[in-house]
């Protein structure tokens, strides 16, 4: 009896030393990786288009060059018809100066108009583009002012052109102000035509200059150039 015994708690520890053992417990695989965000939409940089914009038989820019001839998406704020509205080009078109760039379908977004004109002698794409930052213009009498990096030019009807050095930009009493020593321009960011040729541009202008004020338009520059 004691032998039997003695056997059966031998092989109760045979078994617990070599015996079936408990199973593991399973492992988790690792979570697979996330996949890569897909890039968004490249963001394309606007340019300063120039061209001719017909509204007939569907809306068209066709760049100064001749080399690009695309339908328009127009985001300039309801400002590219109500121009040419006012302008009035007929079948040549109106010209424009306006920031956008163009799709991979070939069409042109206008983003923002900044000048806009009836097409005329030494008026339009048959002038080079001038380089300049801002240019304000405006009659009675006829005057004109760029703004470049090199400095302002001003000229005015009947009187010798005036020249500037480069002015300073002052924008702390809510409006654009350009000042010098000898002139001084206020810029205003609302539309403005020059009624007696309908020329549109961004902006109000006032010029301060020798105790003269002239009142007129302006429109910002090219940054890249269409």
């Amino acid at each position: 009896m004691a032998i039997r015994q003695a056997g059966l708690l031998l092989s109760l520890a045979l078994a617990g030393c070599g015996g079936e053992r408990p199973a593991p417990p399973p492992v988790n695989p690792p979570a697979p990786a996330p996949e890569p965000a897909a890039p968004g939409p490249a963001v394309r940089p606007d340019l300063m288009l120039r061209g001719i914009v017909r509204l007939q038989p569907t809306l068209t820019f066709r760049a100064c060059d001749g080399q690009l001839l695309a339908t328009v998406l127009d985001s300039t704020g309801e400002r590219l018809v109500p121009a040419h509205q006012v302008i009035r080009p007929g079948d040549e078109g109106m010209y424009v100066e306006a920031s956008g760039y163009e799709t991979e379908n070939r069409e042109v977004v206008l983003r923002s108009l900044e000048y806009a004109a009836r097409p005329g002698p030494g008026l339009g794409c048959d002038q080079p583009p001038s380089g300049v930052l801002l240019k304000a213009f405006g009659r009675r009498p006829d005057w004109r002012l760029n703004i470049s990096a090199a400095g302002a030019e001003l000229t005015q009807s009947g009187q010798p052109a005036l020249s500037f050095p480069p002015p300073a930009l002052d924008d702390s009493a809510g409006h654009l102000r350009y000042r010098s020593d000898r002139f001084h321009l206020r810029l205003t960011a609302m539309p403005c035509t020059e009624d007696s040729t309908g020329t549109f541009g961004s902006m109000q202008a006032v010029v301060t200059v020798e105790g003269r004020v002239l009142r007129g338009c302006a429109a910002r520059g090219r940054v890249g150039e269409m």
